[in-house]
């Protein structure tokens, strides 16, 4: 069983970023796989600075679908993806300083910030918006 499953109710009917969505879960389901077998680290780093670099693309695209809609909340939007950005930038220097580094916090991080901000925050997109 993966550790993070996708559910129906993550989905905004939005295509293309449901795929995102999707993408960003599995590779969360990836990097739980290595931490599991032990993999590298190495290996982890690799499949976190993947896991990086593709949210960030996924944000820049959810932001820019947003702006094309006219979404209200798009600045306190914008703030919540910077928000998570940073706070994995925070995780990654404490990984590289701490052999010991807990790769389950992360991990643990990641799956509940993304259900909380899908469900939260990205719902929101999908309603209707004022003219």
């Amino acid at each position: 069983m993966a550790y993070m499953e996708w559910k129906d109710q993550y989905n905004l009917n939005l295509e293309h970023i449901d795929q995102q969505h999707q993408k960003l879960v599995a590779q969360i389901n990836l990097l739980d796989e290595n931490i599991l077998k032990g993999s590298e680290q190495d290996k982890i780093g690799e499949i976190l600075n993947a896991l990086v670099s593709y949210t960030q693309q996924h944000f820049r695209d959810e932001e820019t679908y947003m702006a094309e809609i006219n979404y209200p909340e798009l600045e306190e939007h914008k703030i919540e993806h910077k928000a998570l950005i940073k706070e994995v930038a925070d995780f990654l220097v404490k990984r590289a300083e701490d052999n010991n580094f807990d790769s389950f916090e992360l991990l643990l991080f990641l799956k509940e910030w993304l259900i909380d901000h899908i469900l939260q925050s990205d719902k929101k997109i999908k309603a209707p918006q004022p003219v």
